[in-house]
C-alpha cells in the first residue's frame, strides 16, 4: 500500500479521483470513497467477475446505508437476476447516469480506457458529476455489467446543511446549477461524443431514496423551476440564468423529449420577467403566475406516469412499453401494477398479467395467450357451485364438510349424456313412423277424418 500527501489542495473529490490515476497501475481501477465501507463476502465474487474479463465496466448494486451507519436498502436498484450485461449506453438507460455513477465506490472498470487529461477536461464542464461524464466517455462503446451483489456500504451524505449552495457562490454559480444546467451541458457533451443519444436522455431513470425511480429530465424541468422561483426572491445576479444558458437547457430537453413543448413555453414566459428585471414585486408577481401553470402542467405529467416516453402501443388489453432489454406488457387497467413492474433493472412477466418479448410482435402475441388463459380461468371460476355455507364454529375435532367438485361435474356430465341419448331415441322413432308404409297408406284416411270433424 502506498500513501500520497498531495502538495496542492484539489477543491472537488472528483479531481483528487482524477489525479490519483496517475498512481494506478493494474488492468482495473476502484475508485474507493473513504467512507464506504468494503463489503468482505463479495471480494471473491468480484475478482471472479474481474478475471473473467467479460465487461470493461462493472457496476455493483451495493447496499446504501445513512451518514450514521444504519442501512437503508439492502438492495437500493430493483433487479430480478444476477447481472446484466450490454454496451455502457444500454446499462445507463436501464440502472441510470448521474446518481449511479456518482457511487464512485460501486463501480470497477479498465485502467487502460482512462485519460487523465479527459477527466479535467470534463472537469472544465462542471465540477459537480464531471467524474460520470468521464467514466461514460471513457468506456463509450465498450460493455459493461450491472452486477445485482453489494460491493460496499454505500454512505448516504447529508447535505441538508447547505454544502451545495457554499459550492456554489464559491463557483459563482446558481444554486441548482449542477442538476440543472450543469447536467444538460454533460449530457449534451456525452451525445455530441455519440455516448448517448437524444432518445436515451429522455427515457434515462434515475434511483432515489427508497427505491424509487425518476425521468432524469423531468428532474432537470423542475430544477430549472425551482430556480427560477429562487431568482424571483433576491437581487443576486448570480442565481439568474441568462438568455443563452436558458436556451440551453430548453434546446436539450425539447431535442430529448418535445412533449415538454408547452411546459417551457411557461418556463421561458416567467424567465423572461424574473430574470430580465430588477423589479422585485414583478418577480414576485411571475412567480405567483408560474407556480399557477407550471405546477398544473407538471402534476398532469406525472400523472400520465413516468414511463409515459416509453410507451409503443395497445394490444388485447396490454399497455406495450419498449425497455432496455425487452418489450413489456402490462395490463391497461393496472397502472400501479406499470409502476411496479417497470421500475425494475430487467422487468420480466408473469405470463398473465404481465408479458415479456425480445421483440414487439412477439410479445403482442404473448399477450394474446395471455387473454386465452385469463378467459379460460374465467370459464373454469364460473363452473365452480355457490359456496355452501355451514354454522360456525364447527364443534371440536369435527372437520369441515368438504364438497366434491369434479364428483358433481362428472355427475351433471353423465345426466346430460343421459338426456341427449333419450332425444337421439325419439327423434330416429318419429322418422321411423314417418317413413313407414302404414303411414303413408292412412294418409287419406286421416285427412277425412280431420275435414268431418271441422264440419261437425
Amino acid at each position: 500500500m502506498r500513501v500520497v500527501h498531495n502538495e496542492v489542495h484539489y477543491d472537488t473529490a472528483e479531481e483528487n479521483i482524477m489525479r490519483s490515476l496517475e498512481y494506478a497501475s493494474g488492468d482495473y481501477v476502484w475508485f474507493l470513497g473513504d467512507d464506504d465501507p468494503i463489503n468482505i463476502a463479495s471480494i471473491d465474487y468480484m475478482l471472479d467477475l474481474l478475471q473473467s474479463g467479460q465487461s470493461d465496466c462493472f457496476i455493483f448494486n451495493s447496499v446504501t446505508i445513512w451518514p450514521q451507519g444504519a442501512v437503508e436498502s439492502m438492495r437500493p436498484m430493483p433487479m430480478h437476476g444476477a447481472i446484466v450485461t450490454g454496451r455502457l449506453d444500454e446499462v445507463i438507460e436501464s440502472i441510470g447516469l448521474i446518481n449511479t455513477f456518482a457511487g464512485l465506490s460501486n463501480i470497477i472498470q479498465r485502467r487502460e480506457n482512462l485519460s487523465l487529461q479527459n477527466g479535467l477536461d470534463w472537469l472544465g464542464v462542471s465540477k459537480i458529476y464531471s467524474h460520470v461524464a468521464w467514466f461514460i466517455d471513457s468506456q463509450k462503446g465498450r460493455t459493461a455489467s450491472f452486477v445485482n451483489s453489494p460491493l460496499v456500504y454505500y454512505r448516504l451524505n447529508d447535505y441538508s446543511n447547505g454544502h451545495w449552495n457554499r459550492v456554489a457562490e464559491r463557483i459563482g454559480v446558481p444554486n441548482l446549477y449542477f442538476w440543472s444546467l450543469g447536467v444538460v451541458r454533460l449530457l449534451t457533451r456525452l451525445i455530441g461524443r455519440e455516448c448517448l443519444t437524444y432518445r436515451q436522455a429522455g427515457v434515462v431513470f434515475e434511483l432515489a431514496q427508497g427505491g424509487a425511480r425518476y425521468r432524469l429530465i423531468d428532474d432537470i424541468v423542475f430544477k430549472t423551476y425551482q430556480q427560477l422561483l429562487h431568482c424571483s426572491t433576491t437581487p443576486d445576479r448570480r442565481q439568474q440564468f441568462s438568455t443563452s444558458e436558458f436556451g440551453e437547457i430548453q434546446e436539450f430537453c425539447l431535442a430529448s423529449d418535445p412533449t415538454l413543448y408547452t411546459m417551457f413555453q411557461v418556463l421561458s414566459e416567467a424567465h423572461q420577467t424574473i430574470c430580465m428585471t430588477s423589479m422585485l414585486d414583478m418577480k414576485e408577481f411571475a412567480a405567483q403566475k408560474l407556480s399557477e401553470k407550471f405546477l398544473k402542467l407538471y402534476n398532469d405529467r406525472q400523472a400520465a406516469g413516468q414511463h409515459l416516453g416509453r410507451y409503443v402501443g395497445n394490444a388485447y388489453g396490454f399497455s406495450i412499453f419498449r425497455m432496455t432489454w425487452a418489450y413489456v406488457g402490462v395490463r391497461a387497467e393496472r397502472p400501479q401494477l406499470t409502476a411496479d413492474t417497470l421500475r425494475y433493472v430487467d422487468p420480466i412477466g408473469d405470463g398473465l398479467n404481465t408479458v415479456s418479448a425480445k421483440t414487439y410482435h412477439e410479445v403482442i402475441e404473448n399477450a394474446a395467450e395471455a387473454n386465452r388463459q385469463a378467459k379460460a380461468m374465467e370459464v373454469l371460476m364460473s363452473m365452480q357451485p355457490a359456496p355452501v355455507a355451514y354454522p360456525a364454529p364447527y364443534p371440536p375435532q369435527t372437520a369441515a364438510p368438504s364438497f366434491d367438485f369434479q364428483g358433481l361435474v362428472n355427475e351433471k356430465t353423465a345426466q346430460v349424456n343421459q338426456m341427449a341419448e333419450t332425444i337421439r331415441n325419439l327423434e330416429n322413432n318419429i322418422r321411423a313412423l314417418y317413413d313407414s308404409t302404414s303411414w303413408r297408406v292412412s294418409a287419406p284416411l286421416r285427412a277425412v277424418s280431420r275435414l268431418l270433424k271441422r264440419q261437425g
